[in-house]
């Protein structure tokens, strides 16, 4: 089998090579007068002329301008509608709008220990610790730990220590280890003892405070000498129950006549948040344009929903309700409360309980969504809006009750 492979090799060889010749043969004859193309002399290509090569480099220039300015018209325009997407949910420079991050001066939440007193959000802790140390027991201590500390991680951390000293107690009640806790343990010192309201919790679960005599001298520590199973169970479930006190944000309720400015320093410096300027008509006017072209688009349904969730978020939104007679009511909000909450507040407002109205932007839009939040309508940090009344309703309270629909 080698030796056929050989031989066929040999021969296809020998085929490519072409027809022979004997050795005594003058071929010099034979390719002299052979008509193979092959054989041809190609004719000599003649050099472009001076004129052709500029008119070449000026067409190729031209064209790599183009692909250019083209390259380039397509990078702004993705940036120009990031940025009018950004600014169209973030307040402008300069203007210090509400809600925005770092800016909270307008917030307050109300006391929950003195009535009619709103405090600053950077004084509300400071605030109810005031009051909250001068109460005892198992659920205020706990209050203490969950309300008094911002970090929750901090919290999480020494909460299971105190829940491993419990259980520790509740498994062995007579082990006189489990019921002493060294004060300069550096576990129990620097991961419990730094959160506010433990050592109140541990005192309140029968722990006492002993300096006991050892080998470097006297050492504080925290003693349980008598061993309270039911109650110690339910200090541990009051712990992992106990959630950080309500922080009641206070609405700040302004009313504006037509053409008075507010009293309030905040409100008046961010009067200009709430004019919507030419620029801003024009941005939202553009995005509208941009929303109407994405959906008339091919995406995924990742896609639809990136593009559909406002890349800022504010904390805290400031809204206006512009009413027919031109009188303004502003409420403060967070952004999670929802458009229901929102109504809410007007209702609470007006004059008449039976009165149907819609709230419609400067653009037309009606907010008829109550489960939508303030921050997916759109109304963080601020907004201004237009309410408008139902117009059968309003014409039969006026003529059954002789209510005229506005503000109380």
């Amino acid at each position: 089998m080698k030796k056929l492979f050989s031989k066929l090799k040999t021969e296809v060889n020998f085929a490519r090579a072409g027809e022979g010749h004997r050795l005594s043969e003058d071929t010099r004859s034979t390719s002299s007068n052979s008509g193979d193309s092959s054989q041809a002399v190609p004719p000599t290509r003649r050099g472009p002329t001076p004129t052709s090569q500029i008119n070449a480099g000026q067409a190729a220039a031209s064209r790599f301008s183009e692909s250019q300015a083209k390259q380039k018209r397509v990078i702004t325009g993705k940036v120009i509608r990031k940025t009018e997407h950004q600014s169209d949910l973030e307040p402008s420079a300069g203007v210090g709008a509400p809600g925005s991050a770092g800016n909270e001066d307008f917030v307050r939440f109300i006391s929950p220990f003195e009535s009619g007193t709103v405090v600053r959000p950077s004084e509300f802790i400071e605030h109810i610790e005031k009051y909250l140390l001068e109460l005892e027991g198992i659920e205020n201590s706990c209050l203490m730990i969950q309300s008094l500390t911002t970090d929750q991680q901090q919290i999480n951390m020494a909460c299971n220590i105190l829940y491993k000293y419990i259980n520790n107690i509740i498994s062995n009640p007579e082990e006189d280890k489990y019921r002493k806790i060294r004060c300069s343990n550096k576990t129990f010192s620097e991961k419990v003892l730094a959160v506010k309201g433990t050592k109140q919790f541990v005192k309140a679960i029968d722990f006492e405070e002993v300096e006991i005599e050892n080998e470097d001298g006297t050492e504080l520590y925290f003693v349980m000498n008598n061993v309270d199973v039911n109650k110690l169970e339910t200090a541990m479930k009051t712990l992992q129950e106990t959630k950080p006190m309500e922080r009641l944000l206070h609405r700040d309720r302004k009313v504006m006549m037509p053409g008075s400015v507010s009293q309030s320093s905040t409100t008046s410096e961010n009067d200009g948040f709430f004019k919507v300027s030419a620029p801003e008509l024009k941005r939202q006017q553009m995005r509208r344009t941009r929303d109407i072209e994405e959906s008339q688009q091919l995406r995924t349904r990742a896609m639809r929903e990136a593009s559909a969730k406002p890349a800022f978020k504010s904390k805290y939104a400031v809204i206006r309700v512009k009413f027919p007679d031109s009188k303004i009511l502003q409420g403060t909000f967070r952004s999670k409360e929802t458009v229901a909450d929102l109504k809410r507040f007007v209702y609470e407002n007006i004059n008449c309980e039976a009165a149907v109205f819609k709230l419609i932007s400067t653009l037309g839009k009606s907010f008829d969504n109550d489960e939508a939040t303030l921050h997916d309508a759109e109304l963080a940090p601020c907004a201004l809006l237009n309410l408008k009344w139902d117009e059968n309703v309003q014409a039969q309270i006026r003529k059954e009750m002789g209510i005229k629909l506005g503000l109380k």
